[in-house]
Order: C-alpha cells, then sequence, then structure tokens
C-alpha cells in the first residue's frame, strides 16, 4: 500500500521513502506513523500529517512512499 491510498484521517506506517532528501527532513522516515488528513481534486497534491506537522505532498510522490500497515484513524488535533 502507498501513502496515496489511504483514506481521510486512516493513519499507516512508513515502510519505505524514495531517494529524495527533503522527504526525511519533513518527517518521511521509515517506521513513522503518517495521517492522510487532505487529498486536493484532479490529482494534485496530498496533506499528510507526521508528529504534529502537516505537509503537502505530490500525489506522483506519495504514491512511491510505501506504507506497512494501515489503521483505522489518527488522533485528533485541536
Amino acid at each position: 500500500m502507498t501513502l496515496d491510498c489511504l483514506q481521510l484521517n486512516e493513519t499507516g506506517e512508513i515502510d519505505a521513502v524514495p531517494e529524495e532528501s527533503l522527504l526525511s527532513a519533513l518527517g518521511f522516515r521509515p517506521g513513522k506513523q503518517v495521517c492522510l488528513r487532505c487529498r486536493t481534486r484532479f490529482g494534485g497534491p496530498v496533506v499528510a500529517e507526521i508528529e504534529g506537522r502537516h505537509t503537502a505532498v505530490a500525489r506522483s510522490l506519495a504514491r512511491r512512499i510505501r506504507l506497512r500497515n494501515r489503521h483505522a484513524s489518527c488522533p485528533a488535533h485541536d
């Protein structure tokens, strides 16, 4: 499964990330929990939450971020 396949507010554990230096700096590392918060229309970016930070990621890149497993929902943040 990949990041772009998650449903809104569903979490997954990152298994593998493509060789993009910026992704690691943004928190996209194996073992981290990620939650899909928003999916834009017309194939635009997705917004993912990792450690309380929201980051927009191109959908083509989200398709290359592999997840180990998924969980029902993310923790709610105010």
